[in-house]
């Protein structure tokens, strides 16, 4: 499976992370409404900034998406900035996003992404 890259700067000020629902809930005619576990596993959403400082960053981080994970259409290995572990990633509905250029030489950009990651909430007991 194929990995995200190291090299790749991620900005932790821009990065938001929602949490995945696992529980479905139904109103009913009378009473509390009734709520049921529905996965075992939660699809979480983190929206992050990536940093690239020159065209051959852009231009490797476009062909390791094209190419190592099939334009998005793949699963690959992300570690989580925030807790350290390797999680199940994809870029939602395959997209990348835009590259927005940060200086006049077009060397300096940044991509605002949304990535979907796995999470399991299922203890076993």
């Amino acid at each position: 499976m194929a990995t995200f890259p190291t090299w790749v700067q991620i900005g932790w000020r821009e990065m938001t992370l929602t949490p995945g629902n696992v529980v479905q809930t139904s109103e009913l005619e009378r009473g509390r409404p009734r709520s049921r576990r529905i996965a075992s596993d939660a699809r979480d959403s983190l929206e992050l900034t990536l940093y690239f400082n020159t065209i051959a960053q852009q231009t490797e981080f476009e062909d390791w998406f094209d190419q190592e994970i099939n334009s998005g259409a793949d699963w690959f290995d992300f570690t989580d900035p925030r807790t350290g572990t390797v999680r199940q990633a994809h870029f939602a509905q395959g997209e990348i996003g835009a590259l927005k250029f940060e200086s006049n030489t077009l060397a300096y950009a940044t991509r605002t992404v949304k990535l979907e990651l796995m999470r399991s909430t299922w203890s076993g007991a």
